[in-house]
């Protein structure tokens, strides 16, 4: 370990550490994220990078493993070296940067078959720094056979995802599934590295009885902040029947046959200590073909407009990015590493559509701000806004979508933290697919799925979670909750409806070991407004909240 002394004598061209023992921070601050004191004092003695040494840990890790363990262990393709170095994006030889030496893990942790990754000096030799980059595995093989009847009607399914096919990092699914409703046969791909290269790739396709959907991306994305270009493309096709429902029950449905596009090329123009700007030319597609309205019951509630739309058309966008971050732990997920951006990141992007189907082609808009804001050492406060718009010039008319949300995380302990969410979402003249709902997975957990449909809604959402030391299976570790919720929506009449309200409490299980949904509820809820719902309660299963 080296002292003060030893920073000063270093700067003057002393010999180092015969031991190979890295210098250490002097200073015992707070750190946005962890090992960011070392890496700094490593960056100011001026250390380049040396060896990167990879470790993949398996997904459970010790000498006395229980036999499920071991089995899990034998069945998992452990992560391939290369597809880990694939993925980095700092290189040996390069000057010590710590805000790149974060930034590398955040991109590491962003892997859905990592839960851990960590970039950790381990031992210095002259100039340089031997760092060990330590990733975890996680569990990402899902196997899916099912079988069910109830009320005369049946259902089956068979299918097979993992996120880590084989350890390269690559993504496969291929499902199949029967109930009343349909058939479906779905395949998806994706590629986080193409042929370990900066580029991404997803494939999917579903062959339905009443439709079809396929859909494309390809990009490459800004992993670094200092990269000068980046690029992605996203197309969707997909033909399938919409149902505009209410408290679960079908009051009308169509078919509809969707094209949509989005082809961007962004460059960096500015780079400060603090953020930068990104400036973008972009080519948007947005195609809607809508059949007959059939009626289920139609007393439930109005019928939506069906309008098609041939919209296409170019754009620019200017983007504000953010170059701070902080590192939390048990605020969304449990047991792991969680990195927020901190200040305001915002997308600006406006355009104009040039259908030729029309000569009233309309203009629009999107806006998007996202602020964080640290409030202390352990709280953080996360702040959106969304605002986007399509106007004609001759006919007037006009869309538009608005959105205000807040998320707010108080830590009264490492071990508890009380959230408290809020959003507020107003639309006028929407696409008939882009109706509000209130109710079940929309919000209101109490409340049947899809309990009100309108365009104006807002919701509160009061939480205390509780993250225990109780670890089942070295696999789920237990968590509790108690909740409070309250919510209202203005249906498509133009009246607001009687204000709901709910409250629920029960489990909140963290998974620590597999890729597929971090934390899961297992709770029930009771409704405090009785507004015609059949139940006095719900049990609430599944990742159902999200912030």
């Amino acid at each position: 370990m080296c002292s003060g002394l030893a920073f000063a004598s270093r700067a003057q061209g002393a010999e180092p550490d015969a031991t190979g023992a890295c210098p250490v921070p002097d200073e015992a601050r707070a750190e946005d994220w962890p090992g960011q004191r070392q890496w700094e004092r490593l960056e100011a003695e001026g250390y380049r990078l040396g060896e990167l040494r990879v470790e993949v840990q398996e997904v459970y890790v010790g000498s006395d493993l229980a036999w499920y363990q071991q089995l899990a262990n034998t069945l998992h393709a452990k992560t391939d070296r290369h597809a880990v170095r694939d993925l980095l994006t700092v290189s040996p030889g390069e000057p010590v940067t710590a805000a790149r030496i974060y930034e590398a893990e955040r991109i590491l942790r962003s892997q859905p078959f990592f839960t851990q990754a960590r970039i950790l000096p381990a031992h210095c030799d002259g100039d340089q720094v031997t760092a060990d980059v330590r990733v975890r595995d996680a569990w990402t093989l899902q196997l899916d056979v099912g079988f069910g009847s109830a009320g005369g009607e049946s259902e089956s399914s068979v299918g097979f995802q993992d996120e880590n096919f084989f350890g390269t990092g690559k993504s496969v699914l291929l499902d199949w599934s029967d109930d009343s409703e349909r058939t479906t046969l779905q395949f998806g791909y994706e590629d986080p590295s193409l042929l370990g290269t900066p580029w991404t790739l997803g494939l999917s396709h579903s062959e339905l009885s009443d439709g079809r959907a396929d859909a494309v991306s390809v990009g490459y994305p800004f992993r670094r902040v200092d990269q000068l270009w980046g690029f992605r493309a996203e197309f969707d096709d997909a033909e399938s029947e919409i149902g505009f429902e209410v408290a679960e029950r079908t009051a009308f449905e169509t078919e509809t046959d969707r094209q949509q596009a989005d082809i961007e090329l962004r460059r960096l123009v500015s780079l400060g200590s603090s953020g930068g700007w990104r400036v973008g030319l972009g080519w948007q597609r947005d195609y809607a073909e809508y059949g007959p309205l059939q009626e289920e019951n139609p007393e439930l509630r109005p019928p939506p407009d069906l309008v098609d739309r041939r919209l296409q058309g170019p754009y620019l966008s200017l983007e504000r990015f953010s170059t701070r971050y902080r590192t939390f732990r048990n605020l969304r997920a449990i047991g792991k590493n969680e990195d927020y951006a901190l200040g305001s990141r915002s997308r600006v992007v406006g355009g104009r559509y040039v259908d030729g189907a029309s000569s009233d082609n309309p203009w629009f808009f999107e806006i998007d701000i996202d602020h964080g804001l640290p409030v202390g050492s352990r709280n953080l406060l996360l702040t959106r806004l969304n605002l986007s718009a399509r106007y004609r010039d001759d006919s007037g008319e006009e869309a538009w979508y608005r959105s205000i949300a807040a998320d707010y995380y108080h830590r009264t302990s490492p071990h508890n933290t009380i959230v408290v969410h809020g959003e507020y979402d107003w639309r006028d003249n929407q696409d008939p697919e882009d109706e509000l709902y209130l109710g079940g997975f929309e919000g209101m957990l109490a409340y049947p799925d899809r309990f009100r449909v309108g365009d104006r809604r807002w919701l509160l959402h009061l939480e205390d979670r509780y993250v225990s030391d109780t670890i089942l299976f070295d696999t789920i570790q237990v968590g509790y909750t108690a909740y409070l919720e309250a919510g209202n929506i203005r249906e498509l009449d133009g009246r607001w409806g009687k204000p709901l309200a709910d409250v629920g409490f029960g489990l909140r299980l963290g998974s620590l070991r597999s890729s597929f949904g971090s934390v899961s509820y297992l709770t029930v809820a009771f409704p405090l407004v009785d507004d015609g719902q059949e139940d006095d309660y719900s049990i609430v299963a599944g990742t159902t909240v999200n912030f």
